[in-house]
């Protein structure tokens, strides 16, 4: 019988929190969750154990939600009235990617996509804010940097298309003016995670948001998990629902749709897909996704929605353990030590064990996977694909581009 365990770890304490995996994905859009010392709290709501709690703090919740959207509103209006100034970069093609939520709605994986698309055929750039790092201002990201330097996102990118190039900086207008300073054959600059910052007009707004938790039925932070008011959706060009099923019937798609502000012809559903994992150390060695159930497999993830992935794993494994940490977390030497007693345990009461990480998770323990090189480390590559629209999502983002730069070369 399969065993499955799952452990959130609590930073503030050093103590790691064991729970269980559910035997099936929950529909709700509620995350259970426990990162930084505090509780989700759709989450109290959906367990008994701590529902009186729920409705103890809810009304200082739903003041601070007021407040929330009251901030939100005004922000808004000074931008609209012109109080407040936005840019528009005509001599570059802007490309946002962004959502309304706090996180995990596959921003990463849609920016690898939208890469690969244009690369090719455009002399292409990315933005990033660099969260996580510990530097400020502007910054080319170079291969051999260390996470801290420019943030795991941007390093990522930048170590999956080291032909592109790839920038941080907390002000986007500054960021790109230096890009264009440094780089005035720049056709195409995707700017990751930047639909709430209206300092900048985009060309072509793309809104991401998750089947499961769509922002129609969500609610603001912090009774809920938007970041900013459902409203601004209608700003958006492209919306793109992320983690769907896959397969789902068409009319359960249409009536999924009644709620979105975009015509059907401008959101498209997309979903997570994993390539074999590699090892860390020796990327030649794959390990096809029905080998897992030769092994005992530890998950490390320091990511915003582990879940899809740990189900993925959890279909596969012989036996499952999840050491998750909250999203772009620093691991220390701490946490290293953990991860490898756990390796150690299992590997002694369960062999035998690997460790499987995410390739963003893979960016922060990359400085000491060299003291514990004898680890098996193996990578989860992570990828997105359209439900039977992937040609028509690639020309509609091909016809944007090239409306747009209709007077300017192709980049060879």
């Amino acid at each position: 019988m399969k065993k499955f365990a799952i452990i959130f770890y609590n930073t503030s304490t050093n103590e790691p929190t064991i729970s269980f995996i559910p035997t099936k994905t929950s529909e709700s859009c509620y995350k259970t969750q426990i990162t930084n010392n505090t509780i989700n709290i759709s989450f109290m709501y959906n367990n008994k154990k701590y529902r009186l709690l729920y409705f103890l703090l809810y009304p200082i919740l739903w003041i601070i939600q007021i407040i929330f959207s009251v901030i939100l509103h005004i922000r808004h209006l000074l931008y609209d009235a012109k109080i407040l100034k936005s840019y528009r970069f005509d001599n570059i093609y802007t490309i946002c990617i962004g959502n309304l939520n706090l996180g995990g709605t596959g921003k990463t994986p849609l920016t690898n996509y939208l890469i690969h698309l244009l690369k090719p055929h455009y002399k292409i750039a990315v933005l990033s804010r660099g969260y996580g790092r510990k530097t400020k201002g502007f910054r080319i990201v170079q291969i051999n940097d260390n996470y801290t330097i420019c943030g795991d996102e941007p390093l990522m990118y930048k170590l999956n298309h080291p032909d592109a190039i790839v920038a941080v900086c907390e002000d986007r207008v500054q960021g790109i003016k230096e890009l264009q300073k440094l780089y005035p054959d720049i056709q195409i600059l995707i700017l990751d995670d930047a639909f709430q910052h209206r300092k900048i007009q985009a060309h072509t707004n793309i809104l991401l948001t998750t089947y499961h938790c769509p922002f129609p039925k969500d609610q603001l932070f912090p009774l809920g998990n938007l970041r900013d008011l459902k409203n601004r959706s209608q700003y958006a060009d492209i919306i793109v629902i992320s983690k769907t099923p896959e397969n789902i019937d068409e009319k359960i798609q249409e009536k999924f749709l009644k709620n979105f502000p975009l015509t059907p012809d401008k959101i498209y559903f997309s979903s997570i897909e994993y390539d074999d994992f590699y090892a860390l150390h020796y990327p030649q060695t794959i390990k096809p996704h029905k080998e897992l159930s030769n092994y005992n497999c530890i998950l490390v993830t320091g990511i915003a929605n582990p879940e899809p992935l740990a189900l993925f794993i959890k279909e596969y494994a012989r036996h499952f353990y999840h050491l998750a940490f909250p999203d772009h977390h620093g691991f220390s030497e701490k946490d290293i030590q953990l991860i490898k007693s756990v390796y150690q345990e299992w590997q002694q009461h369960h062999p035998p064990a690997i460790i499987i990480t995410t390739e963003k998770d893979i960016m922060r323990l990359k400085p000491y996977t060299t003291t514990y090189f004898n680890l098996p480390i193996f990578v989860a590559p992570i990828k997105i694909s359209f439900q039977n629209s992937s040609n028509t999502f690639n020309q509609k983002i091909l016809n944007y581009v090239r409306t747009n730069l209709s007077n300017k070369p192709l980049h060879t």
